[in-house]
């Protein structure tokens, strides 16, 4: 995988770099979603996910996003409330963003 962003850049990154670089966007992104006002309440599904189908292997059944959410969020380093945590943003080095957001 980091051959692909290496031979663009013509830098030699290793996979661990490209993941933390991912993780950093991610949470950035995150966090200026959350000074916008963008909270866990905002977190939805499309209507085709959360709508039953009538046949097939998952015939009545539609995905429980409070449940993922609840597993979800502790994992990827956010607080119950959709924020990423003041440890996650620092341990990233995004100490700014933390500053504003925990202000």
């Amino acid at each position: 995988m980091a051959g692909m962003p290496n031979g663009a850049t013509g830098f030699d990154y290793a996979f661990k770099e490209l993941e933390e670089c991912g993780r950093r966007v991610w949470h950035t992104q995150s966090g200026l979603s959350n000074l916008m006002g963008v909270t866990a309440a905002d977190d939805r599904l499309p209507k085709q996910i959360v709508t039953a189908h009538t046949d097939g292997g998952a015939g009545g059944s539609v995905p429980g996003l409070d449940i993922m959410l609840r597993e979800f969020c502790p994992v990827r380093g956010l607080g119950p409330d959709g924020r990423p945590s003041k440890g996650t943003l620092n341990r990233l080095e995004l100490s700014d963003l933390a500053a504003r957001l925990y202000a």
